[in-house]
């Protein structure tokens, strides 16, 4: 029999906190995830599915779209419905089991969200996040390396809840998002998708790993950032820790092409450059690369808090940790 975790306050704050770490500096800010997490909560009726033994499911991924770096926007309730229910309508039946797009404060919470709206169970399965930093870009591609023949469809819902439907291979897919408007925020609802083929065990990116990592934050965060580093060292395959303070932040380029240079210099006096962007993250140490995506890059607050590259500030101080992240592919089941 599976397993299941009911949504309450404890939990849902358990997994926006773990979230923004796995999100390693993406999927959308704290303070929207807990609000998201808190419609939720009041709603009733969500939980997680445990996916040891999944029986046959239709299976939807739900996940915000952004298409500037620089600037994103709250997510709507309104959004995320409308795109499940146009989704249902175009497969012709109903969707039995969701999937979060991605990792972030926001993405881990989209789905639960959903879950307490519509009743249907949020599985314990994630997408592998390590094709694209920006979450339906790295399914699409997961999809082009174990469904590249296979049509799926996409409801895109913008923040005016106006509905635009796609159908096709991934790479047809993929070469569709380019043509997007600039500066916009869209949920999507992707299916029908295997769940099966979602269960990677070497991706640390299922809700259960966010679960885990969030109950650590809540009992060290207490004792400062610290203290939460060398616990995140514990379980996360670390490859480079500092403290650093933030000297200058610029914004370059426009839309899905924007990013954002942040410079740093920490306690070792090396010169730190974190490159954020939705194509590309990396961060550099004295002009020499150390990590980039699909590495987690994460940042933190002097208190242990996670924090998303767009809330970093000029003159903050802040810790870094790098985990290595490899491809998981070869553990998935093909779709």
């Amino acid at each position: 029999m599976n397993l299941k975790t009911n949504l309450d306050a404890l939990t849902m704050e358990t997994a926006v906190l773990g979230g923004a770490v796995l999100g390693g500096g993406g999927g959308g800010k704290l303070e929207d995830g807990l609000h998201l997490g808190a419609l939720a909560t009041a709603q009733g009726g969500a939980c997680l599915l445990d996916s040891a033994s999944l029986p046959q499911m239709i299976v939807a991924a739900v996940m915000p779209v952004y298409t500037s770096s620089h600037q994103t926007h709250q997510i709507d309730p309104i959004q995320i419905h409308c795109a499940l229910e146009t989704l249902q309508h175009e497969l012709g039946t109903a969707v039995s089991g969701l999937v979060s797009g991605g990792s972030g404060a926001v993405e881990t919470m989209i789905g639960w969200e959903l879950s307490a709206y519509s009743n249907i169970p949020l599985l314990d399965a994630c997408v592998p996040a390590t094709f694209h930093p920006a979450a339906l870009q790295n399914l699409l591609l997961f999809l082009c390396e174990t469904a590249v023949s296979q049509r799926f469809t996409i409801c895109l819902v913008n923040n005016h809840q106006q509905a635009q439907i796609w159908n096709g291979q991934p790479t047809q897919l993929l070469q569709q998002l380019t043509a997007l408007p600039p500066d916009a925020t869209y949920i999507a609802a992707v299916g029908p998708l295997s769940p099966t083929a979602l269960t990677c065990q070497a991706s640390k990116s299922s809700i259960s790993d966010a679960l885990r990592i969030g109950q650590l934050l809540l009992a060290t965060n207490d004792n400062g950032g610290e203290d939460t580093i060398v616990a995140l060292q514990t379980i996360l395959p670390t490859q480079f820790s500092t403290f650093a303070s933030v000297t200058e932040i610029s914004w370059h380029g426009q839309g899905q092409e924007a990013y954002g240079l942040i410079h740093m210099r920490d306690v070792a006096n090396r010169q730190l450059q974190l490159t954020y962007g939705q194509r590309y993250t990396k961060l550099s140490v004295d002009n020499k690369k150390i990590a980039a995506f699909p590495d987690l890059i994460i940042t933190l607050g002097t208190l242990g808090t996670p924090l998303t590259g767009e809330e970093v500030f000029l003159g903050q101080d802040l810790y870094l940790i790098v985990a290595r992240q490899e491809r998981p592919l070869r553990n998935c089941l093909s779709i």
